[in-house]
């Protein structure tokens, strides 16, 4: 038996929905946007140099670490949001900032990519504002917990 994806039309729910929202959670400022080819969802939280957290790369201490001395922290599964956390870099690609950006996104095997949602998996959902925003939102009160260690 062949699954019938069921088309929708994303062009409309990317109109209707937005591309992109800033607030504050938690006490952290965060932003969801679109990628702009991908059409998904990604969602931000931008920490400050003194959170535990600050300068970790994804699997690592990057060169911006206050303390580079620390042991590696393999951040991608320590905080438990949709398919891990995918982001961390300085909120200025190139240069030094006072606010570092972890981040998600929803672009996963489980997702559904608009512009090539009939190449995804019959089982991928796409996944909305409203679920962008509660995962980027439980992102922060992660981070936000961590700052009290």
């Amino acid at each position: 038996m062949k699954t019938i994806l069921k088309i929708m039309n994303y062009d409309q729910i990317i109109k209707d929905e937005g591309s992109q929202e800033l607030f504050t959670y938690a006490g952290l400022d965060c932003l969801i946007q679109r990628h702009k080819v991908l059409k998904v969802w990604v969602g931000y939280v931008f920490i400050l140099r003194d959170h535990p957290l600050f300068g970790c790369g994804l699997y690592s201490r990057d060169s911006e670490a206050p303390n580079t001395s620390q042991d590696s922290i393999d951040i991608t599964r320590a905080i438990n949001v949709h398919n891990g956390v995918s982001h961390s870099r300085s909120e200025y690609k190139y240069a030094k900032s006072k606010r570092w950006v972890i981040g998600i996104n929803f672009s996963h095997s489980d997702d559904i990519i608009p512009p090539w949602s009939d190449l995804c998996s019959p089982t991928a959902t796409y996944k909305n504002k409203e679920f962008a925003l509660a995962e980027t939102k439980k992102l922060a009160l992660a981070l936000s917990l961590l700052e009290s260690f």
